[in-house]
């Protein structure tokens, strides 16, 4: 079966029109991302800051077909973060204020995925930069351009390659969910800026950009309401904030405040991978989550994308001499450039 996956694969590099699933190119810009500790810019292009509760997990993403939870971690204040508000209200108490996307949980079409940074001090890439990453609840490894991709092709689950810039690198996976028309984001892990680590954790930390949120019909989470076309009448204060490359008016506060529906409670989830949250939209189909759980390693192929030195192997499945060695690798410098995707 394996090999079956591969040829395909090869097959698609020279034709896209014979997969399921796109390769993300240089022209697909994100419409929906966060980076740092954790800065959003919504698809509505409205710039906010959520950052919870350190060890909370909370909706990102909630829609029929998909949920995505993200888990925080970082440093609490001494400030009361349980009520914080997400909904304006100025004598709430604000949320702890550097927290980190640690983990990241994804549930679509009877399939579950969580991926896991690594924790310490270490803020080089080594082994790299996940501790884990768990597919249907079976550990699985995903090494630089393979690709891990359910039977039924509603998951898809590439590792796009290592850039390096300002002297710390980012590894970069590529999710595909609910097939070739389905949500289609990456999500890039790194370590904090040198300057804003701490001694005995350099802050290993999720960022991610949506490059399509193809499939989605009701869409809800801290992301994925900004997808929505409200008319709602919203009340927030904005602020001025500067970054190294740019600057941006982002709404004021620690949670969206007046800009984000309800209160930071209302996304929380019970787990990494549970769609309990208050705007929970997700419907999985009945006897699914037991399905997921009987799932085996049999039911993931894994592919490896044409690296260097492959070519033969391209000429044997029909695609002759074009198709460029390491183009893994090259993608993932297109997608990332020399961006700055920390603090």
């Amino acid at each position: 079966m394996a090999s079956t996956y591969r040829v395909v694969a090869l097959v698609f590099l020279i034709s896209l029109t014979n997969s399921r699933f796109c390769i993300a190119t240089a022209e697909q810009q994100p419409i929906a991302s966060f980076f740092g500790d954790p800065h959003f810019q919504g698809a509505d292009g409205v710039h906010f800051r959520f950052t919870g509760l350190p060890g909370q997990s909370y909706c990102l993403l909630s829609d029929p077909s998909l949920h995505i939870n993200m888990e925080m971690a970082g440093e609490s204040s001494s400030r009361n973060a349980e009520s914080s508000s997400a909904g304006g209200d100025s004598n709430a108490p604000t949320a702890a204020h550097r927290t980190w996307v640690k983990a990241i949980g994804v549930l679509v079409a009877g399939h579950s995925l969580q991926l896991r940074a690594r924790q310490g001090e270490d803020a080089s890439l080594g082994d790299g930069f996940l501790q884990s990453l768990v597919l249907d609840d079976v550990a699985q490894q995903l090494s630089p351009s393979h690709i891990l991709e359910s039977d039924d092709g509603a998951l898809l689950v590439h590792h796009v390659g290592v850039t390096e810039s300002n002297g710390l690198e980012t590894e970069t996976i590529r999710i595909q969910a609910g097939g070739r028309h389905g949500a289609e984001f990456l999500v890039h892990i790194r370590p904090e800026a040198v300057d804003r680590q701490s001694p005995g954790d350099a802050f290993v930390h999720f960022s991610v950009e949506v490059l399509s949120g193809g499939g989605l019909t009701d869409p809800h989470g801290v992301m994925g309401q900004t997808f929505r076309r409200s008319q709602k009448e919203r009340s927030f204060a904005v602020g001025l904030r500067w970054s190294d490359d740019a600057q941006a008016w982002e709404v004021a506060g620690d949670n969206g405040d007046g800009y984000l529906d309800g209160s930071v409670d209302s996304y929380r989830s019970t787990g990494l991978v549970a769609a309990d949250c208050a705007f929970s939209r997700f419907k999985e189909a009945a006897g699914a989550a037991g399905e997921r759980r009987e799932q085996s390693e049999g039911s993931w192929a894994v592919t490896e994308m044409m690296a260097e030195g492959e070519a033969a192997e391209g000429e044997a499945a029909g695609g002759g001499g074009d198709v460029a060695p390491g183009i893994a690798g090259a993608v993932g410098r297109r997608l990332l450039g020399e961006r700055r995707l920390g603090g």
